[in-house]
């Protein structure tokens, strides 16, 4: 999976960049712009033109693609495709996010129940639809899953427990709701708040992964998940 924070205006990635691992260029956006490559204009013209559009990147633009995308970036023949692939990436994960804060982890509305017991929650926007569904209580077990124009896309299964006392569901979905861009799977790799403590490793990235959370009482363990997922192909 792309790492948002490290995509250029132009959509490329100075992470292991030779000139920026040797010193010589400080990377696009640690520099807003301004690297040696284009010293003599002052700032890079994508950079420039990004910002006035409020864009994060060209492929997010509202004008995306626009007519002038492959006269300024005419090194790259496949720019509009380059950049196409990582709008569509964004919106997904910008998508997921989203969903997840506004079921579970926002105490969203259960809908009806797909089988036995179990506890459903749905999220659609567009061409995308979000499903979680999971049985059992202070032990359970389920799945997310995501579709894109209604094919399966992506999916992840949870299975945790309560392990002490003084475990807090509010402050769990509290944790679930400040689920990271990078690795948006469950929460942050760390949050507190008084006397508890949420915690999450993960290995891998969005197409294979796996990762265990945790939250602690007073430096107790209480709380434990599983969790595992990715790609659906």
């Amino acid at each position: 999976m792309t790492d948002f924070n490290t995509i250029t205006a132009c959509g490329e990635c100075c992470m292991g960049c030779s000139k920026k691992l040797q010193g010589i260029c400080p990377g696009c956006n640690e520099v807003e712009g301004r690297v040696p490559e284009w010293a003599e204009s002052g700032v890079c013209r994508v950079y420039a033109c990004c910002k006035s559009h409020n864009a994060r990147f060209c492929g997010l633009c509202e004008e995306f693609p626009c007519g002038n995308l492959t006269k300024i970036i005419s090194w790259n023949p496949d720019i509009i495709e380059h950049l196409s692939v990582l709008r569509e990436e964004y919106l997904i994960i910008k998508f997921l996010i989203k969903a997840k804060q506004a079921t579970y982890a926002g105490k969203g509305a259960e809908t009806e129940s797909s089988r036995i017991g179990s506890h459903d929650l749905i999220y659609e926007d567009g061409e995308y639809m979000y499903y979680d569904t999971y049985i059992g209580g202070n032990r359970f077990a389920g799945e997310e899953a995501l579709w894109v124009k209604q094919k399966p896309y992506w999916s992840m299964n949870y299975a945790g427990r309560v392990t002490g006392d003084n475990f807090s569901g509010d402050f769990l979905k509290e944790a679930l709701l400040h689920v990271p861009e990078d690795k948006p799977f469950r929460g942050p790799q760390q949050y507190e708040n008084g006397d508890y403590t949420y915690t999450c490793d993960v290995e891998g990235d969005f197409e294979w992964f796996q990762g265990k959370e945790t939250i602690s009482y007073k430096g107790e363990v209480i709380y434990e998940c599983y969790f595992h997922g990715g790609l659906i192909e």
